[in-house]
């Protein structure tokens, strides 16, 4: 289906601007954080149809789409706490509701 294309496209294109600002062994910062963050917010306002895309279809209007953003929340979810330098570690907490919105998202 082509939203379900459009939609992973759009998930492919903020996933590497996030990667850009972020290699897996550049040390968590302050900095890194508020980089991260205003890549995000760039990329929204830089592609505001892909953003609405994005917004529109997050929770997975069809099996594809839920697909393509329950692996990205995998990806971008567990690196999110790993941003911050004071939570290097997820309390069991933040772990739980993890695992509790991928066990509610359906394939």
């Amino acid at each position: 289906m082509l939203v379900d294309e459009a939609f992973a496209t759009c998930l492919e294109s903020l996933s590497s601007s996030l990667g850009a600002v972020r290699s897996d062994t550049e040390i968590p910062s302050d900095n890194l954080l508020h980089a991260i963050v205003d890549t995000w917010w760039g990329w929204f306002r830089a592609h505001p149809m892909g953003a609405r895309l994005v917004m529109l279809h997050h929770e997975g209007a069809t099996i594809s789409s839920r697909r393509a953003s329950a692996a990205s929340r995998e990806v971008h979810g567990s690196r999110l706490y790993d941003n911050h330098p004071a939570r290097r570690m997820r309390s069991r907490t933040s772990q739980r509701e993890l695992e509790n919105c991928a066990a509610r998202t359906p394939d």
